[in-house]
Protein backbone atom coordinates (compact mmCIF):
# COMPACT_ATOMS: atom_id res chain seq x y z
CA UNK A 1 0.00 0.00 0.00
CA UNK A 2 1.46 3.34 -1.08
CA UNK A 3 0.80 6.34 1.08
CA UNK A 4 0.56 9.90 -0.25
CA UNK A 5 3.09 12.61 0.55
CA UNK A 6 0.32 14.62 2.23
CA UNK A 7 -0.53 11.69 4.50
CA UNK A 8 3.17 11.24 5.37
CA UNK A 9 3.43 14.93 6.31
CA UNK A 10 0.26 14.62 8.40
CA UNK A 11 1.60 11.60 10.29
CA UNK A 12 4.95 13.34 10.91
CA UNK A 13 3.14 16.32 12.42
CA UNK A 14 1.01 14.10 14.66
CA UNK A 15 4.08 12.18 15.86
CA UNK A 16 5.28 15.40 17.49
CA UNK A 17 2.28 15.20 19.83
CA UNK A 18 2.92 11.70 21.21
CA UNK A 19 4.50 11.07 24.61
CA UNK A 20 8.25 11.54 24.42
CA UNK A 21 8.77 8.12 26.01
CA UNK A 22 7.08 6.53 22.97
CA UNK A 23 8.19 8.91 20.23
CA UNK A 24 11.37 7.06 19.18
CA UNK A 25 9.59 3.71 18.89
CA UNK A 26 6.67 5.14 16.91
CA UNK A 27 8.89 7.18 14.58
CA UNK A 28 10.97 4.06 13.91
CA UNK A 29 7.82 2.07 13.13
CA UNK A 30 6.64 4.88 10.82
CA UNK A 31 9.98 4.97 8.99
CA UNK A 32 10.04 1.20 8.61
CA UNK A 33 6.55 1.24 7.08
CA UNK A 34 7.59 3.98 4.66
CA UNK A 35 10.62 1.98 3.51
CA UNK A 36 8.64 -1.19 2.77
CA UNK A 37 7.15 -1.46 -0.68
CA UNK A 38 4.39 -3.82 0.36
CA UNK A 39 2.49 -2.62 3.40
CA UNK A 40 -0.87 -3.82 4.49
CA UNK A 41 -3.50 -1.26 5.36
CA UNK A 42 -3.67 -2.95 8.78
CA UNK A 43 -0.01 -2.01 9.43
CA UNK A 44 -0.82 1.67 8.96
CA UNK A 45 -4.01 1.30 10.99
CA UNK A 46 -2.05 -0.32 13.82
CA UNK A 47 0.42 2.59 13.82
CA UNK A 48 -2.44 5.10 13.73
CA UNK A 49 -4.03 3.47 16.80
CA UNK A 50 -0.74 3.52 18.72
CA UNK A 51 -0.22 7.20 17.91
CA UNK A 52 -3.80 8.07 18.86
CA UNK A 53 -3.51 6.15 22.14
CA UNK A 54 -0.26 7.89 23.07
CA UNK A 55 -1.75 11.31 22.36
CA UNK A 56 -4.84 10.49 24.43
CA UNK A 57 -2.74 9.32 27.39
CA UNK A 58 -0.61 12.47 27.19
CA UNK A 59 -3.68 14.71 27.06
CA UNK A 60 -5.31 12.86 29.97
CA UNK A 61 -2.16 13.31 32.06
CA UNK A 62 -2.01 16.98 31.13
CA UNK A 63 -5.67 17.51 32.03
CA UNK A 64 -5.34 15.66 35.36
CA UNK A 65 -2.20 17.30 36.71
CA UNK A 66 -2.71 18.08 40.38
CA UNK A 67 -2.50 21.58 41.78
CA UNK A 68 0.79 21.93 43.62
CA UNK A 69 0.92 23.79 46.90
CA UNK A 70 4.30 24.49 48.44
CA UNK A 71 4.90 24.74 52.17
CA UNK A 72 7.08 27.79 52.71
CA UNK A 73 8.09 26.41 56.10
CA UNK A 74 10.14 23.64 54.44
CA UNK A 75 13.77 24.62 53.82
CA UNK A 76 13.84 23.11 50.32
CA UNK A 77 11.28 25.68 49.15
CA UNK A 78 13.68 28.53 49.92
CA UNK A 79 15.72 27.22 46.96
CA UNK A 80 12.83 26.61 44.55
CA UNK A 81 14.07 29.04 41.91
CA UNK A 82 17.57 27.48 41.76
CA UNK A 83 16.20 23.94 41.80
CA UNK A 84 13.68 24.75 39.06
CA UNK A 85 16.46 26.18 36.90
CA UNK A 86 18.60 23.06 37.47
CA UNK A 87 15.67 20.77 36.60
CA UNK A 88 15.06 22.67 33.37
CA UNK A 89 18.71 22.63 32.30
CA UNK A 90 19.92 19.19 33.39
CA UNK A 91 18.94 15.57 32.88
CA UNK A 92 20.12 14.61 36.36
CA UNK A 93 19.93 16.79 39.45
CA UNK A 94 21.35 15.77 42.83
CA UNK A 95 19.96 17.61 45.84
CA UNK A 96 21.23 17.22 49.37
CA UNK A 97 19.45 18.43 52.46
CA UNK A 98 18.66 17.62 56.04
CA UNK A 99 16.06 15.01 56.93
CA UNK A 100 12.69 16.75 57.03
CA UNK A 101 13.71 19.56 54.66
CA UNK A 102 11.06 18.59 52.10
CA UNK A 103 13.13 16.84 49.43
CA UNK A 104 10.84 13.84 49.05
CA UNK A 105 7.55 15.75 49.12
CA UNK A 106 8.43 19.00 47.35
CA UNK A 107 10.72 17.90 44.48
CA UNK A 108 8.05 15.85 42.69
CA UNK A 109 5.72 18.87 42.96
CA UNK A 110 8.38 21.06 41.35
CA UNK A 111 8.70 18.54 38.54
CA UNK A 112 4.93 18.48 38.03
CA UNK A 113 4.84 22.28 38.00
CA UNK A 114 7.42 22.19 35.17
CA UNK A 115 5.26 19.80 33.15
CA UNK A 116 7.29 16.70 33.92
CA UNK A 117 5.31 13.50 34.32
CA UNK A 118 3.07 14.27 31.34
CA UNK A 119 5.26 12.55 28.74
CA UNK A 120 6.78 9.98 31.07
CA UNK A 121 7.51 9.38 34.72
CA UNK A 122 9.28 11.37 37.39
CA UNK A 123 12.23 9.38 38.72
CA UNK A 124 13.20 9.88 42.35
CA UNK A 125 15.76 8.06 44.47
CA UNK A 126 17.00 8.59 48.01
CA UNK A 127 20.49 7.93 49.31
CA UNK A 128 19.07 4.85 51.06
CA UNK A 129 17.96 3.49 47.68
CA UNK A 130 21.39 4.14 46.16
CA UNK A 131 23.36 2.67 49.05
CA UNK A 132 21.05 -0.36 49.22
CA UNK A 133 21.62 -1.06 45.52
CA UNK A 134 25.36 -0.57 45.97
CA UNK A 135 25.45 -3.09 48.83
CA UNK A 136 23.42 -5.59 46.81
CA UNK A 137 25.79 -5.27 43.86
CA UNK A 138 28.90 -5.71 45.99
CA UNK A 139 27.51 -8.69 47.91
CA UNK A 140 26.94 -10.80 44.80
Amino acid sequence: MNISADKISEIKAVLEKVRSTERFKLVRQFNNLRKKNENKASDWENLRKKIENSIQIRQKRLDNRPDCHFDDELPINQHRENITEALQNSQVVIICGETGSGKTTQLPKLCLELGRGVDGYIGHATEKDCSKNSRETHSR
